[in-house]
């Protein structure tokens, strides 16, 4: 029952790939010229038929483990750019997720987090200095 993220990353690319157990991956898209901007889904991976899924920069991303066994890889790109990560709270309602828990396992960073229009306005001055 642990959930780490949202996360978001302004310059790189992000690649999962369940192989054992169930990842839920919670997916929001904040980049402007997208055509799912503002939109939030949940993807749901199995480590008995892996897919791996991109999250492109611009991105907000969390993954939901349901049972204790869960594993995933992920990989970069690239590596370089220091702390390229920005965050909000998993539970903001602007998000869009439908989380199947209300009271996960969080790292102390993600409990810390602050609200999605905080990271929406971080991100933006984030895309004007790159």
């Amino acid at each position: 029952n642990a959930l780490r993220g949202m996360r978001l990353h302004c310059q790189r690319t992000d690649y999962v790939i369940a192989i054992e157990g169930r990842v839920l991956v919670g997916l929001h898209d904040l980049r402007p010229d997208s055509a799912s901007c503002g939109t939030g889904a949940l993807y749901d991976l199995h480590g008995d038929a892996p897919a791996a899924l991109v999250i492109p920069p611009g991105v907000i991303h969390g993954f939901y483990m349901p049972q204790r066994a869960a594993h995933i890889i992920g990989l970069s790109h690239c590596h370089g750019f220091g702390d390229d990560h920005l965050g909000c709270r998993w539970d903001d309602a602007g998000l869009g997720i439908a989380w199947p828990c209300i009271d996960p396992i969080l790292v102390e960073r993600d409990s810390d987090s602050g609200s999605l229009e905080g990271l929406r306005a971080a991100y933006a001055a984030a895309r004007t200095c790159t």
